[in-house]
């Protein structure tokens, strides 16, 4: 059981392309999907376009394991500098200062929440990108971000409870690992387990502590909720210092094909609370997408085998 994220070749705003990458993860073998269009920025389905994708995944016999949610906005500016979240005039932003914004946030996340439920989803996956050089600075700015965080998850949750739908935060490049862990330590203190569950993308538990990359989800395990498996090479603490060198790094390659050690972090996920299926989070850069597809079932039938015997 093997799920494999949608946007693997990017997004294009029509039918025909969300067809064929349906079409294509199927006949590549999966059986599971992860949604993961419109993962950032402040697209807002509506009913029916659930209901129509909802019938091309039927088509293609697939089922979803999850959905990746937006935060609001996109993630970097036109410098390539990450948009902290709180610090930014996003018009849709759960952790906005601005209520009229913070509230469209809720709204957005909502949304996902209800495709879920249409589509058949478990979690929604979204990301919280911290402002924490700000929050560095100013214990008054982290409190404030953190008050605003609380009051739309607290809104959030009968309503994510009663869909039976959790939310899943996800560990994100850009921010150092102390500060993630930090705000995960806080965030389950606060939420009960039927609410709020952890997402692990093994890319960049390597890029943010590649002597340690397994940190946050051993931290998290009885959390873990989600998965967004890709490998990766890792990066230096020069290019960790620039936004846009850190986010090249993040390649989201095919398992086996970088440094991470998968037998360890299979054994590690295979102690936890997770339910299968695995889930891929891949990105084609190459030409021939069918020797992509084919090489990235593989090495999940790989993973699934560790698993298994684990």
């Amino acid at each position: 059981m093997i799920a494999f994220a949608t946007d693997y070749k990017g997004e294009e705003p029509n039918i025909s392309h969300l067809e064929d990458v349906l079409k294509n993860i199927s006949n590549a073998g999966f059986n599971f999907i992860h949604w993961v269009h419109e993962w950032q920025g402040n697209y807002i389905y509506s009913k029916e376009e659930m209901l129509q994708i909802k019938d091309l995944i039927d088509k293609y016999n697939l089922k979803v394991k999850g959905i990746h949610g937006s935060e609001g906005g996109v993630r970097l500016d036109i410098e390539g500098r990450y948009k902290h979240r709180n610090e930014h005039d996003n018009r849709k932003d759960y952790t906005s200062v601005n209520e009229y914004n913070r509230k469209a946030g809720v709204e957005l996340i909502k949304n996902r929440v209800d495709l879920a439920s249409i589509i058949g989803a478990k979690e929604v996956v979204i990301h919280m990108q911290l402002p924490w050089k700000s929050m560095e600075e100013s214990q008054e700015f982290k409190d404030i971000y953190y008050s605003q965080v609380f009051k739309s998850l607290d809104e959030l949750k009968d309503y994510c409870i009663n869909m039976g739908v959790k939310i899943g935060i996800e560990n994100l490049i850009g921010t150092p690992n102390k500060w993630q862990i930090e705000q995960f330590d806080m965030l389950f203190s606060r939420y009960d387990k039927e609410f709020l569950g952890f997402c692990f993308d093994s890319g960049h538990g390597l890029i943010m502590n590649g002597e340690d990359p397994f940190q946050l989800v051993r931290r998290y395990l009885d959390r873990l909720i989600g998965l967004h498996l890709n490998d990766n090479r890792g990066a230096t603490k020069e290019e960790l210092e620039n936004d846009l060198s850190t986010v090249k790094n993040d390649l989201h390659m095919i398992p086996f094909e970088g440094d991470i050690n998968w037998h360890e972090l299979i054994k590690i996920i295979k102690d936890s609370p997770y339910k299968l299926p695995l889930t891929m989070e891949l990105s084609l850069r190459e030409k021939d997408e069918k020797a992509f597809l084919d090489r990235a079932y593989k090495a999940g039938m790989r993973l699934l085998d560790i698993y298994e015997k684990a």
